[in-house]
């Protein structure tokens, strides 16, 4: 079965509302390899943490409820050249486990 994933949303700075399911948790998505503070208190403060590999189309921001990546939009270009770096995005078990 070949599914087509739709295209990724954009957005100048952090929507105030995930853009596919209306939620109110939208989080910072923070890239790096986090200390021991962060790692304790991302979710009280927040943020998503997105791992220590940041690639060219990594999202900006994450819904924390349906797990929707949100881009920001100077990456808009960069998806409309190469889409296939948008479809090689980290899994949502990726990011349920680092929550």
């Amino acid at each position: 079965m070949n599914e087509t994933k739709p295209d990724p949303y954009f957005a100048e700075r952090k929507p105030r509302r995930c853009p596919a399911c209306r939620s109110l948790h939208v989080a910072a998505i923070v890239y790096g390899y986090p200390g021991p503070e962060l790692l304790a208190s991302a979710g009280a403060r927040g943020i998503v943490l997105g791992g220590c590999c940041i690639g060219p189309a990594d999202p900006s921001w994450r819904c924390r409820d349906c797990d929707t990546a949100i881009y920001h939009e100077r990456l808009r270009l960069l998806y409309e050249s190469t889409p296939d770096l948008f479809r090689r995005e980290k899994s949502s078990a990726f990011w349920r486990r680092i929550r």
